[in-house]
């Protein structure tokens, strides 16, 4: 009898321990649940954060504003517009070939250095003293 009460006594004590370490896990991730339940909170927090300032960023008039006082940007006037007038039907006669061709494109450098591209088979003619440039493609007429 003593020794079924020893193995009886060592099951019990064996329960008992595994009840106490079943508690003790359940209670390390409730702590660990809490924790990312806290991150996730901390987290919609900043992203709500984050929306905020980038409504606020999106905003025309501050766009504006950095780029006139920060990059030193001016609006676009009539006045300050360059035109490029490029006289495709006498570069097609004489079969000059053109100053630069990218992908089969045309391009004309200005003096400042921005670059104005014109499809190779268009034909464009000034209009009104140079004002502006008409681009007929082939058949189809398009103006750009």
């Amino acid at each position: 009898m003593t020794r079924l009460n020893v193995f009886l006594l060592a099951v019990l004590v064996a329960c008992a321990l595994s009840t106490v370490n079943a508690t003790n896990r359940q209670r390390e991730l409730f702590i660990e649940l809490g924790r990312e339940q806290s991150d996730a909170h901390q987290m919609a927090q900043t992203l709500a954060e984050l929306q905020y300032q980038e409504g606020a960023l999106s905003k025309t008039t501050l766009i504006e504003h950095v780029a006139q006082d920060q990059l030193k940007m001016q609006p676009v006037t009539p006045g300050r517009t360059q035109y490029l007038v490029v006289n495709g039907a006498a570069d097609a006669e004489s079969n000059a070939a053109p100053d630069a061709t990218v992908d089969g494109d045309a391009v004309s450098e200005l003096a400042n250095g921005v670059a104005s591209v014109g499809v190779s088979a268009a034909t464009a003619s000034a209009a009104q003293g140079g004002a502006r440039a008409e681009l007929a493609s082939g058949s189809t007429g398009a103006r750009r």
